[in-house]
């Protein structure tokens, strides 16, 4: 998607543009990722193997969102979750579990989800923005520069939610966080 949507990719990267990207590395950097976050909302398909299919509803569409609209649509309604509630910093935290099939998430106090993990056994796969078999090579080539890294991992903070992925063995996608911003950790 980067490489398709990037103004300064294949060969759309002009002297102008690169002075001026040159100048304000910041505002470039805005740029490019208005034009991908823009790439990202049109679409219903993708040929780089993604399965956006506009019928389904996306993992980043629940963030923010009351539980109870995740946990009546499909497939959610049908998984079984087990509910963790940590009680020991400032205000609550509801960790809602489902190992079986690799997905959990989290809700504040007033049940608005903050944050979804989806692991590398999920079967969640259409509903992402990446696939869950791409390693950070190709993560970073379809979603560019991230915002943060470390050794193991990327984040990529989008205008709704931040996108977090960590890799396991052979670089490989071993959980993908998806934060609402307010939540995401500072430092």
């Amino acid at each position: 998607m980067h490489e398709r949507t990037s103004p300064t990719v294949g060969g759309r990267n002009t002297k102008d543009r690169q002075r001026e990207g040159a100048l304000d590395l910041d505002k470039a950097a805005k740029r490019d990722r208005n034009a991908f976050e823009k790439a990202m909302a049109g679409r219903d398909s993708d040929k780089n193997g993604l399965n956006m299919n506009s019928n389904i509803k996306m993992i980043y569409e629940y963030i923010g969102e009351n539980i109870e609209i995740l946990l009546n649509d499909e497939p959610f309604k049908n998984y079984k979750f087990t509910l963790n509630v940590e009680n020991d910093i400032p205000n609550y935290l509801y960790m809602y579990v489902c190992e079986k099939h690799g997905f959990e998430f989290q809700c504040d106090e007033d049940k608005r989800i903050t944050s979804i993990f989806v692991s590398r056994e999920s079967d969640l796969s259409d509903r992402l923005d990446v696939r869950i078999d791409w390693d950070s090579h190709e993560v970073r080539h379809r979603l560019g520069v991230p915002t943060k890294s470390g050794k193991i991992w990327d984040r990529f903070d989008l205008t709704k939610y931040a996108l977090h992925v960590s890799y396991g063995k052979s670089n490989l996608i071993e959980m993908i966080t998806l934060m609402r911003n307010d939540v995401i950790p500072q430092g």
